[in-house]
């Protein structure tokens, strides 16, 4: 038997009875290779339970405006029966005979049909403006009847059992604000202090003032004055420094005081008698002057 399959004609008929035969292809059928990493909650497939699923909300394009206030507080009744006849008033005599034609009839109609519609549209809105007014007074009243009810609950067995341990310190805090032993003492205090800070700034407001009146003397008012003062001051040939004499003009006061000059009034280690006493004298006017101001309560020349 191998013999005779060996032999060419046996190859030959084999070929050929394989070839009379369709050749198929056979295609696997493999899944696909997700892209997920093992970070992924989706790394691993776990069933999940049936569930309904809802129709998602159709979406909405543009905005609604918003709709006007028909029946303001302010205006007037629109459904009263002036307000109607005002806004729908009925075509005169001179528009009702009018040629009796087809056009005509068709603009009286619809004349009417707008009257009619305007009627009938103000006395519905304003029945259903009447109906949602009481719908949320009623809803709004049960709303706040039923938040009372559960504001005066007591607590729950459950929420006492497993609410954690409160030392009393804490329940006081949670009760409210606690009380100021001291409040009364407290405002006292306070209110001193404010009639206090008060009393002080009128002081200093009357102070102010007397000052205010002290110095309105060199206040310069008039044309007159201004002319003076500038004459005074800038006159055509002020003369050099002579010296410790002064003269009418700012360019004539004197040599300005040197750094040694300071110190030594600083210190009064004054060399020269009349240095030293014109210090002495200087700062003793200054106190008196001091003085004489707290006495009489306000500023002196």
């Amino acid at each position: 038997m191998a013999r005779s399959l060996s032999t060419p004609f046996a190859l030959l008929c084999q070929s050929q009875r394989c070839s009379s035969q369709p050749h198929t292809r056979k295609f696997a059928v493999s899944l696909c290779v997700r892209n997920i990493s093992p970070e992924s909650p989706e790394f691993i497939d776990i069933p999940e339970p049936p569930q309904q699923q809802y129709p998602p909300r159709p979406r909405i394009k543009g905005v609604l405006p918003v709709p006007r206030n028909i029946f303001p507080s302010r205006a007037a009744n629109k459904t009263s029966p002036e307000y109607l006849a005002s806004v729908t008033r009925e075509p005169a005599q001179s528009d009702v005979t009018l040629p009796n034609d087809a056009r005509a009839s068709w603009k009286r109609r619809m004349a009417h049909s707008r009257r009619t519609n305007l009627r009938e549209g103000l006395t519905e809105l304003y029945h259903r403006k009447q109906k949602v007014d009481r719908y949320l007074a009623v809803r709004g009243a049960q709303r706040r009847a039923d938040r009372g009810l559960l504001l005066k609950l007591p607590q729950r067995e459950d929420d006492r059992l497993t609410a954690p341990s409160v030392p009393a310190a804490m329940k006081k805090l949670q009760a409210g604000a606690l009380l100021d032993p001291n409040r009364a003492h407290r405002i006292e205090v306070g209110a001193a202090r404010v009639l206090k800070q008060q009393q002080k700034k009128a002081a200093e407001r009357q102070a102010a003032l007397h000052s205010l009146y002290m110095r309105a003397r060199d206040f310069i008012t008039t044309e007159e004055q201004l002319n003076a003062v500038i004459e005074k001051l800038f006159v055509p040939q002020p003369r050099e420094f002579s010296g410790d004499t002064e003269g009418a003009t700012i360019w004539n006061s004197g040599r300005p005081d040197s750094i040694s000059s300071l110190l030594g009034h600083l210190k009064r280690n004054s060399r020269r008698a009349i240095s030293f006493n014109k210090v002495q004298g200087r700062s003793s006017q200054a106190r008196l002057k001091k003085i004489a101001e707290e006495l009489t309560g306000g500023e002196m020349d």
